[in-house]
């Protein structure tokens, strides 16, 4: 499901680079669970964004269910510890939930469904009621 052959990535260049990420070889099948931990600083959140394509690596493959990661897969959702930076707060809770939702075909009525849905099947209907 996951493959990560020789990742590496590199903020800057020269005297001041900083190499988050060295040749990194990683595999994760169907159904296993990964954990990353780490210090700060280590390339964890790095690893993350390269994962998601929300970055490109400087070197190496990786690869989502056999496809190069080029961009960020279709089926992947990034929740990033600090919501104040990744919610709207002029958007409803439905309507940043379903943001994702605009980049595939589906209608605003598909995409409020399965918002409502999404929240619910975490518990968080009422609460997005509450919060309109």
């Amino acid at each position: 499901m996951l493959e990560i052959a020789n990742l590496t990535h590199t903020y800057g260049t020269g005297s001041t680079a900083h190499h988050a990420i060295d040749q990194l070889n990683l595999s994760v099948a169907e159904g296993e669970l990964l954990c990353i931990v780490g210090p700060s600083g280590c390339g964890k959140s790095t690893l993350l964004r390269s994962i998601a394509g929300l970055i490109q690596p400087s070197g190496g493959v990786i690869r989502v269910e056999g496809e190069i990661v080029r961009e960020t897969p279709g089926n992947l959702a990034v929740v990033f510890q600090d919501y104040s930076r990744s919610l709207f707060p002029w958007m409803s809770v439905a309507d940043n939930v379903a943001l994702p939702l605009r980049r595939r075909d589906m209608d605003k009525k598909q995409r409020k469904a399965a918002a409502e849905e999404a929240l619910e099947s975490v518990g968080l209907a009422a609460a997005a009621k509450k919060y309109p």
